[in-house]
């Protein structure tokens, strides 16, 4: 049952000038256990919270329940607590926390002026099933005591600071005698949805230990190895009544210094603005120690990206090895995918797209897990293919996408992020149709993949709502001219500078692509209307597109630069074979310009390596992917890095950019695509339908691949031999498809196509 009865501490809510304790309540019930056949607790939380029955933390998670907009969606969560109860008295205990009710740090996103701003509270239901039949609901009422909690400060930015000396003992728990604390108030009912909240929850993955720990900056450095992301649980001995240790988060070491500054917010000063010390603009953890001989603190309400931690507040005795240990969490989804190779640049590469693909997955993707922590969409888009590759991501992204269809205009505009408090309304900026696209992107690639219908079905209307809407936004040109452009092109330190590729160019080719997935799809679900109105909308867009932006003289796209002509190519607006090839011959020009790297955005960066490698050049793009000279993937390898970064820059400055990005990872899927051949559905007709079609890089000697399809296993490991080769395939028994011989090979009887089948493959290379 969902109660709607919410309880608050008061009506209080923390700014930057004053904290509010997060708040505590507890309730006690009585409970006939030997005649409770189930007993079930219904908790929805407008912030976060953490549940105890009798003492014992029963939270499922980080962040519980979500991080929603209540005034739109209003997530709950249920527990079974039969196994749970005494026979007598029991006690339902809960804490609460801001998340991004409230949350003091995210005033930079618009986050202060949300109309969903205000204090924590929460609603609370217990229903007791009796095995004679009868069911006893009980709710919050005047019986739920409150008070102040030892968590004195939280935010899901900037951490959290916590009080030992202020812990009430035996809180949750029952014989405590709470007759100094206060009745809860109630609060107002929002006016959000009640949704039970579906998605993984947010758990801890694996544990990590410091592999090195020095002193440095009146403290001692913890360096952890990998930049994840997740909490430090403090394990403090023999500490003074009052010592204050404080943890601060940082992912980069510069000029052999522990550095933040790439993380801290990046008002050039923050602190005089909100006139806040500056201290706790930064993001860190603060622990009030009781003075006990052993101290164990974990938080709450918050999270860090990290790979070091800066320790102050400890001496030098206290410096041990287990006084932090990093608990790398993420939303908890299932591995679905394996790539491995002969070739270690490759192998790390894989590891630092997984690494920050779930150092970015708390409920729904996000951008990074430091200074914003934010559901950016383009980002999503652009990881679609390789997040469906390597992990389970279906259930998460579709409650993700309710709350995107909550919050989505009236008229249709999306905003650059979600949960958003109106950020496009707030700042006028909207993103336009490349970051726009994850609405058709992420439905599109599950159909193919999974053949997930009711997710296309789910959003058709937003979907066509949107394209409505970006109907108005054409130029006297017929082009879409406004948003976000090829975002942090490589090698380009400053984010203001211009790009290479006009904003028209990337715009309008989003534009074309969003209206021609959304023809696709309205089909696949019978919107007939809706699919006419997406194809005309897509060919008038390509019309414009072909006519003001390309020159067919040269083969060129306005811009002239390797993401534009990437684009054009994409498009095939290049018809026969001597104009594509004289516009491809264009495009490895402007590779050769910058000495065969890279020079392009996250946009032109998703097309580049596969325009490459499915027009005869996977040699070319094998070698750019690894290559160890800045700006490429192999640089990152080189330096050491465990993580992709947000743009290709050098690791000796210190820049606004976070080090742990995932929308630069569809390299991933070109591994999986390209290195190993998995071609999943290639006439979008089938999802069980796949070509394996690998390329026998003169790099690699074995590659060896796994995808967990909605069947089964499907599985590729090839290995070179001289000029001999095998195939091993594995696939699940109602897949079907072509095994199609790498380019210079064939098979052992010269065919270069066999049907899909279990078994050894031989292949020779073709003479030359």
């Amino acid at each position: 049952m969902y109660s709607k009865k919410f309880v608050r501490l008061n009506d209080k809510f923390s700014d930057f000038y004053n904290h509010v304790p997060a708040p505590m309540f507890r309730r006690e019930f009585f409970c006939e256990k030997d005649k409770t056949e189930e007993c079930i607790v219904s908790i929805c939380a407008v912030g976060l919270y953490q549940l105890f029955v009798n003492g014992k933390n029963i939270t499922k998670g980080l962040l519980a329940p979500y991080l929603t907009d209540p005034d739109k969606l209003l997530y709950y969560d249920k527990y079974d607590i039969t196994a749970d109860l005494y026979d007598g008295e029991n006690v339902i205990g809960v804490i609460l926390g801001t998340g991004i009710r409230n949350d003091v740090g995210r005033w930079n996103w618009a986050f202060d002026k949300a109309s969903f701003r205000g204090y924590v509270e929460y609603a609370c239901s217990i229903e007791i099933t009796g095995k004679d039949g009868s069911v006893n609901i009980i709710e919050n009422d005047e019986n739920v005591k409150a008070a102040e909690s030892p968590v004195i400060f939280d935010s899901l930015y900037f951490g959290e600071q916590y009080d030992k000396r202020k812990e009430i003992l035996g809180w949750n728990d029952v014989g405590f005698d709470d007759s100094e604390w206060k009745s809860a108030e109630y609060g107002e009912v929002p006016k959000g949805i009640p949704t039970e909240s579906v998605a993984e929850p947010i758990k801890t993955r694996y544990k990590l230990y410091p592999v090195k720990i020095s002193e440095e900056q009146d403290g001692f450095l913890y360096d952890f190895g990998e930049n994840c992301a997740g909490l430090c649980t403090l394990k403090i001995k023999n500490s003074k009544c009052g010592q204050e240790i404080k943890l601060y988060y940082g992912e980069a070491i510069i000029n052999g210094k522990f550095d933040d500054t790439n993380i801290v917010l990046t008002d050039p000063n923050p602190a005089a603005k909100f006139k806040a010390p500056y201290e706790q603009m930064r993001y860190l953890d603060k622990y009030i120690c009781k003075g006990e001989k052993e101290e164990t603190y974990t938080p709450y309400f918050t999270y860090h990206g990290f790979q070091y931690v800066l320790v102050k507040g400890i001496t030098e005795e206290q410096a041990q090895k287990d006084l932090l240990v990093y608990n790398v969490m993420c939303s908890d989804l299932k591995k679905v995918g394996e790539f491995t190779c002969s070739d270690d640049c490759v192998n790390a590469i894989q590891k630092m797209v997984e690494r920050s693909d779930l150092a970015n997955f708390y409920y729904f993707p996000t951008d990074c897990p430091t200074r914003e922590k934010n559901g950016w969409t383009g980002d999503a888009s652009l990881s679609a293919e390789q997040m469906i590759l390597n992990f389970d991501i279906e259930k998460s992204i579709e409650e993700w996408f309710k709350i995107v269809r909550a919050q989505q205009e009236p008229s249709g505009a999306l905003s650059g992020y979600y949960p958003t408090p109106g950020w496009s309304i707030v700042y006028g900026d909207y993103p336009g149709p490349a970051w726009d696209s994850f609405l058709f992107e992420i439905p599109y690639k599950l159909y193919l993949y999974c053949g997930n219908r009711k997710i296309i079905e789910d959003n058709a209307d937003a979907m066509f709502k949107y394209l409505k809407y970006i109907e108005t936004r054409k130029n006297g040109d017929g082009l879409i001219c406004h948003g976000f452009g090829d975002w942090v092109q490589a090698g380009v330190l400053d984010p203001s500078l211009p790009v290479d590729s006009p904003l028209e160019v990337t715009s309008t080719y989003y534009a074309i692509k969003n209206a021609e997935k959304a023809a696709f799809m309205f089909e696949i679900v019978g919107k007939t209307e809706y699919a006419v109105f997406a194809q005309n909308q897509a060919d008038n867009f390509r019309k414009a597109f072909i006519y003001r932006l390309v020159d067919f003289d040269d083969m060129t796209v306005k811009g002239k630069c390797q993401t534009s002509q990437c684009m054009g190519i994409d498009l095939g607006i290049f018809k026969g074979e001597s104009a594509k090839s004289k516009a491809i011959g264009n495009l490895l020009d402007y590779v050769k310009q910058y000495e065969y790297h890279l020079h392009t955005g996250v946009l032109g960066g998703r097309l580049l390596f596969h325009i490459l490698f499915e027009n005869g050049y996977h040699e070319l793009a094998y070698q750019m992917i690894t290559d160890k000279t800045f700006p490429s993937y192999g640089f990152f390898y080189k330096i050491g890095s465990t993580t992709m970064w947000e743009g290709f820059i050098d690791e000796k400055i210190s820049l606004p950019y976070s080090r742990n990005h995932h929308f630069w990872g569809d390299v991933s899927h070109c591994f999986y695509r390209y290195l190993a051949g998995i071609n999943v559905n290639p006439e979008l007709k089938d999802y069980k339908n796949t070509d394996i079609k690998p390329y026998f890089v003169s790099g690699l000697n074995y590659v060896n691949a796994r995808y967990e399809t909605p069947s089964g296993t499907l599985s590729v490991k090839w290995a070179k031999n001289g000029n001999k080769a095998e195939i091993e395939i594995e696939k699940p028994k109602e897949y079907y498809g072509k095994l199609i011989a790498p380019p210079d090979y064939t098979f052992n009887d010269t065919s270069v196509v066999k049907p899909l089948e279990n078994g050894r493959y031989l292949l020779v290379k073709k003479e030359m």
